[in-house]
């Protein structure tokens, strides 16, 4: 997984070891929403989702072979129900993007996208849980005291790592939002970079913030696991952590609405200073991944979403066929979508940072 597990570079990287719960739903979003780095191609790493799932709850939770045996036909079935529900809203969502950057990118476009980013998320983050729950219920005492344990060590390097000040945090998060555009877009320009940069020193410092909440959720997890909560009971309390947000202080409430701000800020700053061939990379690599997510599909469609006059010409589940895929030889690597990490791409930028 580790090896598999790491983006182009500027993208993101998810850690070997990132915690259950840090990114997304442990087993789910993380594998669901992949970005291939180079050739853009999802094919390969999403047909092997339920393998590298696996091979993720195994390694962390060191699950025995009942467990693993018990927990592949709840994760197949999560993966059905995700290829067959899931995708259409999946490729709506990149088609989106690639109509506003190939035409450029206004107000009512930007607004759209993170609306639609937003409920492509919420819907896979309960999937996740779904398909998580069952398998966090049969861990045994040992096994809940050792995720515990990792959940600790993890905290004391996230508070580590929030003691190093604001200033550099702020640093840090320019640095990664520039490798994360030049990602999508290519090389930046002095003025772009600074862009942004101002961007970035705009976003809400809330890390630490955020990492409180975070163990304070982990520990509410860990009693429930350990007086032996129901499947329902641990399923309804990912879904209001991860999914809906049910009890996110005020101050996280307002970061998050700063943040989705921000990302439109950025949007909007950034994209009349794009060059033709800086658009064309973007809108190509968006229009592939539609692509790509279209063809995962038995039958390819995209989710019918009302999103304004962004969305209009979107709209029609009547689709040209999509692009063949490719015979492409480059190394799968994966990302994943962030509910609250640092680490999230601008385009799963998350709802909540």
């Amino acid at each position: 997984m580790t090896a598999a597990a790491r983006l182009d570079s500027g993208v993101p990287r998810l850690k070997e070891n990132p915690g259950p719960f840090r990114r997304t739903a442990l087993l789910g979003l993380a594998i669901l929403l992949l970005v291939v780095a180079g050739c853009s191609r999802v094919t390969l790493g999403y047909n092997a989702a339920d393998f590298l799932i696996e091979r993720y709850a195994d390694n962390y939770l060191a699950l025995s072979s009942d467990q693993m045996s018990a927990w592949e036909p709840k994760l197949e079935a999560g993966l059905a129900r995700h290829r067959r529900d899931e995708l259409p809203y999946i490729a709506a969502f990149f088609d989106l993007g690639f109509k506003g950057a190939r035409r450029g990118f206004d107000k009512t476009t930007v607004n759209c996208l993170l609306n639609e980013f937003e409920e492509v998320y919420r819907r896979n983050a309960r999937l996740a849980a779904a398909v998580t729950a069952p398998l966090l219920t049969e861990l045994s005492q040992r096994q809940i005291r050792g995720l515990a344990e990792k959940f600790r060590k993890e905290q004391a390097g996230d508070v580590k790592d929030d003691r190093k000040g604001k200033a550099r945090r702020e640093r840090k998060r320019a640095e990664h939002y520039i490798k994360s555009v030049e990602s999508w877009v290519g090389p930046l320009s002095q003025a772009q970079r600074q862009i942004v940069g101002k961007v970035a020193a705009s976003m809400p410092d809330a890390g630490p913030a955020w990492n409180a909440y975070k163990e304070g959720k982990r520990r509410a997890l860990i009693r429930l696991l350990s007086q032996g909560a129901s499947e329902a009971r641990i399923r309804q309390f990912l879904t209001d952590w991860l999914a809906d947000f049910r009890d996110l202080p005020p101050r996280l409430q307002e970061a998050r609405i700063g943040m989705r701000k921000s990302i439109a800020a950025l949007f909007l700053r950034l994209d009349p200073s794009f060059s033709p061939k800086q658009r064309s990379r973007f809108a190509g690599r968006l229009r592939d991944l539609r692509d790509d997510f279209l063809n995962l599909q038995k039958h390819p469609r995209m989710a019918s979403r009302p999103c304004g006059r962004a969305a209009a010409d979107a709209r029609s589940t009547t689709l040209r066929p999509p692009t063949p895929p490719a015979a492409v030889h480059c190394p799968v690597r994966m990302g994943a979508v962030s509910p609250h990490g640092r680490r999230g791409d601008v385009l799963t930028a998350p709802p909540g940072r």
